[in-house]
């Protein structure tokens, strides 16, 4: 004959599969339940879910509550209470993060968001931010040269990157703590170096911005990306020409 500990044991387990393959067929009462195995182990889960939800009208209510409403549920113990209100504030943050995604189209928000990375490093370094087709953070990797002056992008990290996130776009920024702000020839090298990159892997060079202190500078505003993406173009043909002679 089978336990009650057994029984309660199998639906764990079935609702756990649940939880991994399809957890948004899950109701809410089940992601109740889910949760409260990690406090709760050694017994059914499912009336308390109900009382919860009944309690504070939904899922939003039960993780806005305060500790000493939680407690007033029974079966909410201390732990319980606790974990609730650490799952709630979590969600509760997400959330904000999300609302806080800018959309990076435009030279307002680059300038502002991604120029305030720089503003305090006295060293020189890159950042690359791989954006999807809503022009959203997926990524942003960090470069810091060895030397104040001198920065290489590691482009098996990049091209690593475009194979794990799928950006549509992506943008190039660093800084000239020590210098104008200004391109170099090794501004102008590494944005091509990067445009061909791209170009293999279906990403978008938005734009590559130089900054320095409150100043910036756009290669996009100022054609010089479009420029260097002609260059890199005109190069390629140039080299598979030379190849189809041979």
């Amino acid at each position: 004959m089978e336990t009650k500990e057994n029984v309660h044991d199998g639906h764990r387990q079935r609702l756990i599969k649940k939880l991994v393959a399809s957890r948004e067929l899950l109701a809410d009462h089940e992601l109740l339940e889910c949760l409260l195995f990690f406090v709760i182990p050694r017994q059914d889960t499912n009336p308390l879910a109900h009382r919860l939800l009944k309690m504070f009208g939904g899922l939003n209510g039960v993780f806005k509550a305060s500790k000493e409403e939680l407690l007033t549920v029974n079966g909410i113990g201390k732990k319980t209470a606790e974990l609730l209100l650490l799952v709630g504030e979590i969600y509760q943050r997400s959330v904000e993060d999300k609302k806080r995604l800018h959309t990076y189209n435009n030279n307002e928000t680059i300038k502002g968001e991604i120029g305030k990375e720089f503003r305090l490093q006295t060293v020189e370094s890159s950042l690359l931010v791989l954006l999807d087709k809503n022009y959203k953070k997926l990524v942003q990797l960090s470069f810091v040269g060895k030397k104040d002056n001198e920065v290489e992008l590691d482009l098996n990290e990049i091209a690593g990157a475009f194979a794990s996130f799928h950006p549509t776009y992506a943008i190039l920024a660093h800084n000239h703590p020590n210098g104008e702000c200004y391109p170099s020839e090794q501004d102008d090298s590494a944005t091509r170096t990067l445009s061909v990159l791209c170009a293999i892997h279906g990403v978008a060079l938005l734009e590559h911005a130089i900054f320095k202190g409150d100043a910036w500078f756009s290669y996009r505003s100022e054609g010089r990306l479009d420029m260097i993406k002609k260059q890199a173009d005109l190069e390629n043909l140039l080299k598979l020409g030379g190849l189809n002679n041979e």
